[in-house]
C-alpha cells in the first residue's frame, strides 16, 4: 500500500511539473494572442486537469486521516489555477472569433465610394414574352442586393410593373409580413 501511495505521489509530482510547464506556454500564447496554440494547450489542459484530479482522488484514498485536509487543499489549488486558464483561453479565443467575425462582415459588405451611373430598369406590363429579360434584369440589380431587405425589394417591384402586371399586387401591402408569406 505504501509502495503504491509514493508511485500516485510521483506521478504526480510528475505530472505538476508538466502542467506548470503547460501553464507558462499558454502565458506567454496568451501574451501573443496565438490562437491555434492556445486551442491545443487549452485540449492538453483540461486532459492533464482530469489526470490530476483523478491521481489526487486515488492519494486522498491511501493517506492517513491527518494528511488529507492538507493534500485536498494543495489538490484544489492546482485545480482552480487549471480552471483559471481555461478560462482565460476560453474568453481569449471567444475575443478573437468576435473581432474576427466582424472583420469577415466588413469585409463582405464593402461600401461603395464610386458613384455610379443610375440604372434605369423597363417597366414590365405582363407580356410573358418579355418577363425572362425583365425578370433577369430586377434580379441582379435588385432581387440579390443583399443591402435591401424584402419591403424595399417589393417596393421597388412594385414601381417597375404597369397595366396588368402592377394590378395583380397592387393590393398587397408593403411590410415584413406580407414579404414573408410572398
Amino acid at each position: 500500500m505504501a509502495d503504491d501511495l509514493e508511485k500516485l505521489k510521483k506521478k504526480r509530482t510528475t505530472l505538476r511539473t508538466l502542467i506548470s510547464k503547460l501553464l507558462n506556454k499558454i502565458d506567454d500564447s496568451l501574451n501573443l494572442e496565438d490562437s491555434d496554440d492556445l486551442e491545443e494547450s487549452c485540449e492538453i489542459l483540461v486532459e492533464k486537469k482530469t489526470d490530476l484530479k483523478k491521481l489526487d482522488e486515488g492519494i486522498h484514498k491511501l493517506i492517513d486521516t491527518e494528511s488529507v485536509e492538507a493534500d485536498v487543499v494543495t489538490s484544489e489549488e492546482y485545480q482552480e489555477k487549471c480552471s483559471r486558464f481555461i478560462k482565460r483561453i476560453n474568453r481569449v479565443l471567444r475575443k478573437e472569433k468576435t473581432s474576427n467575425k466582424k472583420l469577415d462582415e466588413s469585409r463582405v459588405k464593402p461600401q461603395n465610394s464610386v458613384k455610379l451611373p443610375k440604372l434605369v430598369l423597363e417597366k414590365y406590363s405582363g407580356d410573358p414574352k418579355k418577363f425572362t429579360e425583365f425578370w433577369n434584369s430586377y434580379e441582379s440589380t435588385i432581387d440579390k442586393n443583399e443591402s435591401l431587405n424584402k419591403v424595399e425589394k417589393f417596393a421597388y417591384l412594385k414601381t417597375l410593373l404597369i397595366g396588368a402586371a402592377s394590378n395583380v399586387v397592387a393590393s398587397l401591402e408593403l411590410n415584413e409580413k406580407t414579404m414573408m408569406s410572398v
